[in-house]
């Protein structure tokens, strides 16, 4: 229940079994949230992060795992809303509303077996057109334990681009989404900055 601003980090590092919830983060110079080098149980739910210099929350690495992103509301970022580098274990990314103006790098590493990417609401509002929740190489569906129910504000034609241009009907096909849809939130939000 803070009013964190104007920091470097809004939360940093821990090793495990830590709660961040209920925080307005906002206006800081790096990322919002960074649990880099944590272990097991890391919670992050019901925070406002905005406008940070670089992200949103950073998963650099993840080392046990799992860590749930749960109901936060994650808009304004610099670069990219979520940092993806490395570690191991599941992440759970549920319920979250993300407003970007880019595409997340290194997206399939979010992907580990036992994962879950569920009931989100993602929009990405590239000015230059190319709009797309993010981009990395091919994952393997088999090991992922829910990818669905999704609302996506992208390029109607290109969802994200793993290993290549997926579109909600390719995403399907690989077991992905089948209750996922793109939306066109902007023409409703298209007068808030």
């Amino acid at each position: 229940f803070n009013d964190i601003s104007e920091v470097d980090d809004g939360v940093s590092y821990g090793d495990g079994n830590i709660d961040i919830h209920n925080n307005a983060i906002h206006n800081n110079y790096d990322d919002s949230i960074e649990p880099d080098y944590a272990w097991d149980n890391y919670r992050i739910w019901a925070n406002r992060l905005w406008n940070a210099g670089n992200h949103g929350i950073s998963f650099q690495p993840i080392q046990g795992g799992p860590w749930y992103v749960l109901r936060n509301q994650i808009t304004g970022h610099t670069y990219n809303s979520l940092k993806f580098r490395s570690g191991t274990g599941a992440r759970f990314f549920v319920g979250n509303t993300v407003v970007a103006h880019l595409a997340v790098q290194n997206f399939d590493r979010f992907f580990h077996p036992d994962g879950v990417f569920a009931n989100n609401l993602w929009c990405v509002y590239n000015p230059k057109g190319d709009s797309h929740v993010g981009y990395g190489g091919k994952v393997d569906p088999s090991g992922i334990r829910l990818w669905d129910y999704n609302r996506y504000d992208v390029s109607p034609k290109k969802v994200l681009r793993l290993g290549g241009i997926l579109n909600l009907n390719s995403l399907r096909q690989i077991g992905f989404e089948q209750h996922g849809y793109v939306i066109f939130a902007r023409r409703s939000a298209s007068n808030v900055p």
